[in-house]
């Protein structure tokens, strides 16, 4: 009995991650009561100002309850990650030395275990952990993006390569932020960018895991 799945069911299980993720965090943002980490008078989420993790947190940043984001938002992370792990489980086919694949994907499913601690954990009442978690996916989305690089395969066509790469060093630039402590609009706006082109990413890389 094979237990790894077929890179279609694995691509299939990337894009239905993301989409879930996708419509699912933005749902939570209508039940945002409101407050940023900077204004806590504010009213609703504001998508430039707010963090991600403001939307998982079981207390608005005004003191409201956050119930219905909260649930919304970190569901939507973890459906995420274990979509995710199971994508990484074929990841090894984008690349052209099969241990430097392996490699890859290990530290794929590393990151997307990461995704699974940040839903998990509200970051106003477990911050290490969550942080400990946005950490391990980063981290380890990083090496698998340079890996991915360094060793395609060139299943996946050069434009898809060129945002790749682009995805990469924000990713690396966000991760340099919460080093330095970066606050205010530059960090949130980097976030929301990274972000999304991590959807999109994923997206497209399952999307072209089902064509092998």
């Amino acid at each position: 009995m094979n237990l790894i799945p077929t890179r279609r069911f694995s691509g299939m299980a990337a894009i239905y991650g993301s989409v879930v993720y996708f419509f699912m965090s933005h749902i939570s943002i209508f039940f945002y009561p409101g407050g940023t980490p900077w204004d806590r008078t504010t009213s609703g989420y504001h998508y430039w100002q707010n963090f991600l993790s403001d939307l998982g947190e079981t207390v608005a940043k005004n003191g409201e309850p956050n119930l219905s984001s909260m649930i919304i938002m970190n569901s939507s992370l973890i459906i995420f990650g274990i979509s995710l792990c199971i994508f990484f489980l074929n990841y090894s086919s984008f690349t052209t030395r099969r241990w430097m694949g392996w490699l890859a994907s290990s530290l794929g499913i590393f990151s997307s275990i990461g995704l699974i601690i940040v839903g998990a954990t509200p970051s106003n009442i477990l911050k290490d952990i969550h942080l400990f978690g946005v950490y391990m996916w980063a981290l380890g989305l990083l090496i698998a993006l340079i890996i991915t690089l360094v060793f395609n395969k060139k299943i996946i066509p050069d434009w898809l390569t060129v945002i790749s790469a682009i995805f990469m060093v924000l990713l690396a630039y966000h991760m340099y932020q919460g080093i330095m402590n970066v606050r205010g609009l530059p960090i949130t706006i980097i976030q929301k960018i990274v972000f999304n082109l991590n959807v999109f990413w994923y997206m497209t890389m399952g999307w072209f895991l089902t064509q092998e």
